[in-house]
């Protein structure tokens, strides 16, 4: 077994940003929140801003790597400065000092994101910037009670590619349930528990080619009923 070992020799007093490139890009990487390191660290010099504001660092965004903040105006700036980069993006909690309006434009910036988790973000109503997802496969909208579920549908309609869908406790009917699924050609896990409850054939009604995985809650629970279902779709998993 051999290690690569590189050995780095200053001339002088060695100093942070005598390393190279890619070894300030680790330790940034691990600094702390990421509002810390625009703040704080990408004044200092151009090298280190250049480093700060590397893609590569933008491309995860959740509240374990926000820290202790505030979520205002400026810090909305802040974290939508990198929306291009960003592919898996966590942003749930209400946040009295925004407003919804605020929230969905900076999302609708988000056009490369494969992952959206907004679960119990009480703010949002409008969910259009849905639509300026092409690449979305996951959407988390748990516990979205004030959520329009109309432009949710219209946004859904020109997102061919959500796998996984979620949508716990949301304000939906039967309807809108059957809608959505048939309107998603690669959806494969729906959660729909606490929203509308379902019996057996409302159930039937839900089902897609594609969709393997469903979470309900059901209406009528008799065991003989809920086995048969499962003798009708033996590839798929009831939770």
């Amino acid at each position: 077994m051999s290690l690569n070992i590189t050995i780095f020799v200053f001339a002088g007093d060695p100093s942070l940003l005598d390393l190279p490139y890619y070894c300030l890009l680790s330790i940034i990487r691990y600094t702390g929140p990421l509002i810390t390191i625009i703040r704080k660290i990408s004044p200092v010099c151009r090298l280190l801003y250049d480093v700060c504001h590397d893609p590569s660092i933008w491309r995860v965004w959740s509240l374990t790597n926000v820290g202790c903040v505030t979520y205002n105006k400026n810090t909305l700036r802040s974290i939508f400065r990198h929306a291009e980069h960003y592919r898996y993006f966590y942003f749930g909690g209400n946040y009295v000092r925004l407003t919804s309006r605020d929230v969905e434009m900076c999302l609708a910036l988000c056009h490369n994101l494969t992952s959206l988790d907004i679960g119990t973000h009480g703010l949002l109503v409008n969910a259009m910037f849905v639509m300026y997802m092409p690449k979305l496969e996951r959407l988390i909208l748990d516990y979205c009670v004030q959520l329009d579920i109309t432009s949710l549908k219209a946004a859904l309609a020109k997102s061919k590619q959500i796998q996984i869908l979620s949508m716990f406790k949301c304000v939906v009917t039967l309807d809108d349930i059957i809608e959505i699924t048939h309107m998603l050609p690669s959806l494969n896990s729906l959660n729909i528990e606490r929203t509308e409850a379902l019996d057996h054939d409302q159930l039937s009604l839900v089902i897609t080619p594609n969709l393997r995985q469903i979470q309900v809650s059901p209406k009528h629970f008799n065991g003989s009923v809920w086995l048969r279902f499962m003798k009708e779709h033996p590839s798929f998993f009831l939770v």
